[in-house]
């Protein structure tokens, strides 16, 4: 059987906090039920079933799938699976059907945990070898197994976000050393961007100055 990615309904406080939001159908809220228990049986009417992504354990209680991050680009979703078992992979079905059509996989894409889109380039965040990776999305969509070429190489520690400024630079939270760390569009290390943090950072937005 084909795998799939099903579209879940959009969480209750979401509708709760924004009352007169406008929630397109194919809203993407990630579930590890295959439902939102929030919801119950009053799903949204502009969100069609089935709802959420069941969650499948191995013979050793562990999930065999874990979404870290998704993008959609050219009618393809993207999305980061972590876990290890049937995951290490950026996985891609097709929006409209929801079947998947390849993987990007590789030595250097292990735990990928973040997903960001510059251009037609796809970056990926692997925690599992402290790396960035990057996967030049073709203008005709390729199926089968895909590889990504390295631009960070093992130089961060549990890197969990990272965002693409003004200049190119890569600016790298990493959990582990609670910093962000600021590298060069081809992969060299800068400087810290920000040391000393309380906690340890997650993901990270780019917001261009408007100004």
């Amino acid at each position: 059987m084909p795998e799939t990615f099903t579209p879940a309904p959009v969480a209750k406080h979401l509708r709760r906090k924004f009352p007169n939001g406008n929630f397109l159908p194919g809203t993407l809220v990630a579930s590890s039920h295959g439902h939102l228990p929030e919801v119950g049986n009053s799903a949204p009417s502009n969100v069609p079933a089935p709802q959420g992504l069941k969650v499948v354990l191995d013979e050793h209680g562990k999930p065999r799938h874990s979404v870290r991050g998704i993008i959609v680009h050219r009618g393809r979703l993207y999305v980061a699976d972590e876990a290890d078992e049937a995951g290490d992979a950026v996985k891609i079905f097709e929006v409209k059907t929801g079947r998947l059509v390849a993987r990007i996989k590789g030595r250097r894409l292990t735990k990928p945990v973040h997903l960001i889109l510059h251009g037609d380039t796809l970056y990926i965040g692997a925690a599992g070898t402290g790396s960035i990776l990057a996967f030049d999305i073709p203008a005709k969509a390729r199926q089968g197994k895909l590889k990504a070429r390295t631009i960070i190489d093992g130089k961060l520690y549990a890197p969990s976000g990272f965002a693409i400024g003004r200049d190119g630079d890569f600016h790298v939270a990493e959990r582990l050393k609670q910093r962000v760390q600021r590298f060069s569009a081809k992969g060299k290390k800068k400087d810290t961007f920000i040391g000393g943090l309380p906690d340890m950072p997650e993901f990270l937005v780019h917001v261009p100055d408007m100004m």
